[in-house]
Order: structure tokens, then sequence, then C-alpha cells
């Protein structure tokens, strides 16, 4: 089984170096390098010269943002399952792709393992839910893509990575994906990777922004669940209500979804009066 790693950089040339020795590092044989550099003027450059990993593609060039990157990154892969390990990330240890390949053999759509979260004042790690449902992606989170193989046909079927948004384009691919087309996956209870905490998406100050594109994903998406979605965000302000904690366990129940449809909309009345 061929794997896909697709690196993205741009004037992060500490971070860029950590990432290719770590994919250089590794023991499975089997692996296609793309790193996609968006013409850095720190030194990347001349990193990413000097790496020489066979099956490794280089591009360097400007982009207009993380995903149009990571597009670039995709439409070269060649591979059964691509990886994001973008600069600065590193995978786990030197065995990490060759401990998670036989898992890969079910086929699913996405396999996706755990995380290390590196803070400065320590690390720590992140685990995943088995089971993904609407309430997880609205109210958790996402899914964690320096330990998240997708299969590479699911972007023939689905397209690429919507390069409106600057900060959920990959959230919004996993709901589209997961929640709209079905998307076979299965977690990984593994640590594969370790992911720098301080990037874009974690930064508060790019809150508002990440709200803002959520929603907008939703209405691109589930335009008739929008109302249904306020709702929940105005239960979720108390997150010890056992309101709340009878819609968390309906939503994890996929035979339930039709009953937490209708559910919703009966609180959407009350809280609208």
């Amino acid at each position: 089984m061929k794997i896909s790693i697709i690196t993205i950089n741009y004037n992060n040339a500490n971070g860029l170096d950590k990432t290719l020795e770590s994919v250089a590092s590794q023991t499975y044989a089997n692996i296609e390098h793309i790193i996609i550099d968006g013409n850095s003027s720190d030194g990347s450059k001349d990193i990413l010269e000097a790496y020489e990993l066979p099956n490794a593609i280089k591009i360097s060039e400007p982009d207009s943002g993380i995903y149009n990157a990571m597009n670039k990154g995709v439409k070269k892969a060649s591979g059964d399952y691509l990886l994001f390990i973008n600069s600065g990330d590193s995978l786990r240890s030197n065995d990490s792709i060759e401990t998670i390949v036989p898992l890969l053999s079910g086929g699913k759509d996405f396999y996706y393992g755990d995380l290390m979260m590196q803070f400065t004042e320590g690390d720590r790690i992140r685990k995943y839910p088995d089971t993904l449902s609407f309430y997880y992606f609205f109210h958790k989170g996402s899914l964690p893509h320096p330990s998240l193989f997708f299969k590479k046909t699911l972007f023939t079927q689905l397209g690429l990575y919507n390069e409106k948004f600057k900060i959920v384009a990959d959230w919004d691919y996993y709901v589209k994906a997961i929640c709209k087309h079905d998307a076979s996956y299965e977690h990984i209870p593994i640590v594969v990777s370790n992911f720098d905490a301080y990037g874009i998406s974690s930064d508060p100050k790019y809150r508002a922004l990440l709200l803002k594109e959520k929603e907008e994903s939703i209405t691109d998406h589930f335009s008739s669940f929008k109302s249904d979605y306020e709702v929940l965000q105005m239960l979720q302000q108390d997150k010890n209500a056992s309101l709340v904690r009878s819609v968390h366990k309906i939503s994890h129940n996929r035979y339930a979804m039709k009953f937490f449809t209708i559910f919703i909309k009966i609180l959407s009345k009350v809280f609208k009066k």
C-alpha cells in the first residue's frame, strides 16, 4: 500500500526541517512525500532543496492560502491513502506508518488516530471518539488532520477542500463527507502524530472567523438544519444541563436521528417564543 504524506509550509524553516526529518526516518518504505512551499523567504527553500527522500515531490511557488496549498498536494498525490503532516508537526515514532498501514486494510474512507498536542507547558494526548455525529462536529471539535488517513478516491468523489474558507475547510470537508455523504470511517486508538498546538485555528483572535465560517458551512450543506444548529448553540451554553446531555446521547445514535430532528424543531419553537 502506498501512502502519500503531504506537507505544506510557509516561512517556517525550523518546523519544516523537523517535519522532513520525521518523514525521512519512517521505517515504512512505500511513502510518497509531497512538500508544497508557498515561496518562502526564510531559508525553507534551501532546506527543501537539500531533502533527498526517494519519491519526494517538491514544489515552491506562491499560493493563495493553506487550503490552496493542501489542494495542490492532493492533486499531486498518487498514494492509496493521504496523510497531512504540515511543517512543525511530526509523526510520533519512526514506525508510525508501518504500524498503521496494516490497519487500513478494511478500505474505509477515513481512518483517524489520536494526537499528541504539543504546548510550551507540556504535551497532552487528545483522544477522539469512535462514533462521529452532528453533535460532535458542531460542538466538540474536528478530526486530527496529522493523524487522519484519507482514501485518495474520496477526493475524486467529493472534490477538494473549499478554498473560500480560511480556517475551517478541513472541518467543512469532514462534515460534508461523513454527515452528508455517509463516508465510512474508523477510529484507531493509537497516537499517530505530534501536533503544534499554536496554529491559526487554535488562536483565540481567529475565534470569530472560525464560528462565522462554520455557520457558512452549515448553510452550504444543511440549510434546513440552520435553525436547529442555532438552538443547539444556545443549549450548549449550559454544559451541565440535563437537556444537553439528552441531546448528546440521541445524536450519537444514528437510528434516532429522525426523532432527534423532530425534537430539535420543537425546541426551536419553544426558544423562539
